[in-house]
């Protein structure tokens, strides 16, 4: 059992920041132009839609062909770079992994190969409807472009989504690397448009309204729910719910809210650009998230909590803007401080992990030994300087104590979580605010100095590599 928490453990503080896609390619940002004709029949309804996406090759790799994956009812039109026509090839076929699922396996030659940090911007138009896959084994993805209410998310592949035709790769992609994303919809009547992105603008244009999206910071796979939803507000939590849901939402409302007050007593007040959208979605569609959006089914309503899943997101209304981006300052802190809200009874086993790996990290590279925490991101080492910056801040909360730590995550926050933040700044920061002298000496040894290896090597356990500094 203790293996099976560890191996949990390990998987929970490191998996965020190690998926990658399947084709060796980075996504930057992408802009979904789609006009909806919503229709009780599933055939009936249709989308025209344009999916304009940049990306690059990942560090070290380059790419010259790329596979996107659509809804069966979708059929994909053709592909461009501006004005240069792409070659394609589309096909319908099942889905290894998962017997029951076909989709619609569309191949695109770029025309070049891709090297270096070079990018492209390709535009991807296809029509059709939307299938529903709840059938094929893929639980609560039941929505058609029906007028009662439908989704666009990647879990219906009602956009393109760039993985081979596997599940394993699909789920890979569902759950990959954040990039901007924005959307202009435009759809039949007055329904309202809510979930991961935010809305823009809106505004009728005859008898239909054209709805403008956009992410504020980089995000998963967008998710967007259409229906005539109602709102209500607090702070950075909206929840959004269907007829008859006002009672339960208010409920819900005033539970995550008591919630955000003991969060800010921790951590100072959120990112100021940061909101969560909890949103019902009509019963057999389950539990889903994405970046800044929680989906619950309506019934959830009737006795709302917050549940695991809606405290996780509201922990990240305190992430920077760019979270999760490797070599990001803010990557090791926020480790640290999952564990110490969510899981504190392993704290213990957390050390453990993050010594033994950065223990092999300074065996297998000796240029770390050689280079400062504060230098690592100009040194190409910025997934190396998420693990040492996550042994550094954990060190850290033992040197100060948990109310000391708090207390100098809450004006780090405070100082840094606007505009450009880099490694150097949050070693100046703790220079000049740290008070206890033992741990203002560690942040200057591995932040700013080249003892981290030394100290790190030398040890034969957590306790033992932060004694010297208590």
């Amino acid at each position: 059992m203790r293996i099976f928490i560890l191996a949990i453990l390990f998987t929970l503080f490191t998996a965020p920041y190690s998926h990658a896609n399947d084709q060796n390619l980075e996504l930057l940002d992408s802009n979904l132009i789609a006009k909806l004709h919503l229709a009780d029949i599933p055939k009936d309804g249709q989308m025209v839609g344009a999916y304009v996406v940049s990306f690059r090759p990942k560090k070290g790799q380059s790419v010259n062909t790329i596979t996107i994956l659509l809804n069966p009812g979708l059929e994909f039109i053709k592909a461009d770079a501006g004005r240069t026509p792409l070659a394609a090839t589309s096909r319908v076929a099942a889905i290894q992994g998962m017997d029951m699922l076909e989709l619609n396996v569309v191949d695109i030659n770029l025309g070049k190969t891709l090297t270096g940090t070079n990018r492209i911007d390709i535009a991807i138009h296809y029509r059709g409807y939307l299938e529903e896959l709840s059938w094929t084994g893929l639980t609560g993805v039941k929505e058609t472009l029906h007028p009662d209410f439908t989704m666009l998310r990647a879990q219906s592949f009602a956009y393109p989504v760039f993985a081979q035709p596997t599940m394993s790769a699909i789920k890979k992609a569902w759950a990959g690397k954040a990039f901007l994303q924005f959307a202009d919809v435009t759809l039949p009547g007055a329904n309202e448009i809510v979930g991961s992105l935010n809305v823009a603008e809106k505004k009728l244009v005859g008898a239909k309204t054209k709805v403008t999206l956009k992410s504020n910071r980089t995000t998963s796979p967008m998710a967007l729910a259409i229906a005539p939803y109602q709102n209500i507000s607090s702070g950075p939590v909206t929840v959004s719910f269907l007829d008859g849901g006002r009672s339960g939402a208010n409920r819900l409302l005033s539970a995550a809210t008591a919630q955000i007050s003991a969060m800010e007593r921790l951590l100072g007040a959120p990112t100021s650009n940061a909101a969560l959208n909890i949103i019902a979605v009509p019963n057999g569609y389950g539990t889903s998230a994405a970046s800044g959006a929680i989906f619950v089914e309506t019934g959830f309503f009737d006795a709302p909590s917050i549940t695991p899943a809606i405290k996780k997101a509201i922990g990240d209304l305190w992430k920077s803007t760019n979270a999760g981006k490797a070599g990001n300052w803010s990557n090791g802190l926020d480790r640290v401080i999952d564990l110490l809200i969510y899981h504190p009874d392993m704290l213990a086993e957390f050390q453990m992990i993050l010594l033994s790996t950065n223990k092999q990290l300074f065996a297998s590279n000796k240029r770390l030994g050689k280079i400062a925490l504060e230098n690592y991101g100009i040194e190409g080492l910025s997934a190396e300087a998420d693990e040492v910056s996550a042994l550094a801040f954990t060190a850290l909360h033992d040197i100060l104590g948990r109310e000391e730590f708090f207390k100098m995550v809450r004006g780090l926050r405070s100082s840094l979580n606007d505009g450009y933040v880099d490694m150097t700044t949050v070693a100046e920061f703790l220079q000049k605010n740290l008070k206890n002298k033992k741990a203002r000496k560690f942040a200057k040894n591995w932040f700013s100095g080249k003892k981290a290896g030394k100290d790190i090597n030398k040890a034969h356990n957590f306790l033992g590599m932060v004694k010297t500094y208590k």
